[in-house]
């Protein structure tokens, strides 16, 4: 909305449907007394239309006669509205998947019998038809992966494990489009982990962790980007985690506590630019690839049974992220660096707590308030959220197959920004909102009912 609230001014504003037929199988059986087959196979189509109103206004208000948003802030006989704009993208995808996997049984056990194993094969098609309207343009993109893994279980002693697996997969993507705008891209790309874990004593058990991952790249499908725009790179992801799991009070108290780093190569973000043009003006996202980023920080949890009627949960998040290394220019020559800045969607802190308390065998009252620092809306603009705290409560009834629920989401009626844009769309005289934001749902008060047969 112009005016940051819930409620649009648009006069087309488009439709976000989707529909889906998928069918999914799993088959698993025991070969012999030393393994285990598993077979699961998935197919799915899905159509979607996502289509909005670009401009957000045009159509609404009538520039002669100054019946403007706000009465007096446009004069008589002044276009106050540059441009009126559609998008719609029409999607089809196709996807099938397979994956065969041999595993261990109890027999089966390598290494003087220490170890678990499981070996498998995964393969992945995907199909992907666009039709971008009213601008004409058709798009087709397919991807095939095709990947061996393995991960073995070794028990080292009576206290003490060690978990190690390797992944080594191939991708390969096709594209083509309506501008005879051929790309395509093959990569082999691998990913692993080792893990150890051992018990320090009976109540604790610390574990640490290498692991690395990989996110393959892909082409961009919005023409009004530059060429070089239009495919980005494969992500590399190298982490260290190490962490502790503890049960104290005779079992009434567990806490898990986690530290982490990711060393983030070629870190995939999303940007966005707002471009001019003869039809109007486009807001596009894209996604792009900064040199370098890292993650780190900690997690904890807490489950505490205070009575047999009341239990708290409790959890806690510190996060810190950095764009190490990110700069660019966009389509007008304009340069941005963004070297040392937070990561988009990446709040510092992040907290939640609830109590669960038993007022009768069939009657449980739920609180909960959670909370997150400010974060940034984007990699490509400096607009940020605000830090916020919600609460949230449930009444729930339960007798032999039946339970009712009374639930309140946002019972403070809090507003707060879900997404957030850093460009001017609004140009109404001395109106010059420079962010746009998106605001989550308001207080909701629903009831629900289920019954298990």
């Amino acid at each position: 909305s112009l005016d940051n609230n819930r409620n649009t001014y648009s006069n087309n504003p488009g439709q976000d449907t989707q529909d889906t037929t998928a069918l999914s199988t799993q088959w698993k059986s025991k070969l012999n007394k030393t393994s285990i087959l598993e077979i699961n196979a998935s197919s799915s189509q899905t159509k979607t239309d996502y289509s909005y109103d670009e401009d957000w206004a045009f159509g609404e208000y009538d520039s002669d006669t100054g019946n403007c948003l706000t009465p007096g802030t446009c004069l008589s006989n002044e276009s106050v509205w540059g441009y009126s704009s559609t998008d719609q993208y029409l999607r089809d995808y196709k996807r099938n998947t397979v994956d065969l996997r041999l595993s261990s049984a109890q027999e089966g056990r390598i290494l003087s019998n220490s170890t678990d194993w499981t070996i498998g094969i995964y393969t992945s098609s995907k199909d992907e038809d666009l039709s971008r309207n009213p601008k004409g343009y058709l798009t087709d993109l397919n991807t095939i992966a095709t990947a061996l893994y393995t991960e073995l279980n070794s028990n080292l002693s009576n206290t003490s494990k060690l978990i190690y697996g390797l992944r080594i997969e191939n991708n390969s993507l096709d594209f083509s489009d309506s501008n005879e705008l051929d790309k395509s891209k093959n990569e082999t790309l691998w990913g692993g982990k080792v893990t150890f874990e051992s018990l320090i004593n009976y109540n604790h058990l610390g574990y640490i962790s290498i692991a690395r991952g990989f996110k393959s790249g892909g082409v961009n499908t919005n023409t009004e980007i530059t060429d070089a725009e239009r495919t980005f790179d494969t992500e590399h992801n190298h982490s260290f985690e190490m962490g502790l799991k503890s049960s104290l009070l005779n079992d009434e108290l567990t806490n898990q506590l986690a530290i982490f780093y990711i060393q983030r190569n070629d870190q995939q973000v999303k940007n966005s630019i707002a471009i001019t043009d003869s039809e109007g003006t486009s807001f596009i996202e894209f996604y792009d690839n900064a040199t370098e980023g890292t993650n780190y920080g900690l997690e904890l949890e807490t489950t505490w049974s205070i009575t047999p009627a009341i239990k708290w949960n409790t959890s806690l998040g510190y996060l810190v992220t950095e764009l190490t290394e990110y700069s660019y220019t966009d389509k007008y020559g304009t340069y941005y660096n963004n070297d040392g800045r937070s990561q988009a969607h990446a709040p510092e802190w992040s907290a939640a707590s609830s109590l669960s308390i038993t007022l009768t065998p069939s009657l449980e009252l739920f609180l909960e308030a959670e909370g997150k620092d400010e974060f940034y809306f984007s990699d490509s603009h400096d607009e940020k959220s605000k830090a916020y705290t919600l609460a949230h409560a449930k009444l729930k009834y339960s007798k032999d197959n039946l339970s009712i629920s009374l639930n309140g989401h946002n019972l403070t009626n809090k507003d707060y920004a879900v997404r957030g844009f850093g460009f001017d769309n609004d140009s109404r005289p001395d109106n010059d909102p420079s962010q746009h934001i998106q605001l989550a749902a308001p207080r909701l008060i629903s009831l629900s009912a289920r019954y298990d047969f």
